[in-house]
């Protein structure tokens, strides 16, 4: 973990940028038909919640 940092960060935005990914290949792939702001996945309560 000294070299690497936490593997399995908790918490919006240190996973934002896989968050975005997603929604891009989501969107290129037709899954969804419209981009979806990372901040509406999840419940306004949990959004400051972390480990």
């Amino acid at each position: 973990m000294a070299v690497t940092g936490d593997p399995l960060p908790y918490g919006v935005e240190p996973n934002r940028r896989v968050l975005e990914q997603l929604i891009n290949h989501a969107l290129a792939q037709k899954i969804v038909t419209k981009r979806v702001p990372v901040d509406s996945l999840f419940a306004e309560s949990t959004q400051g919640l972390t480990a």
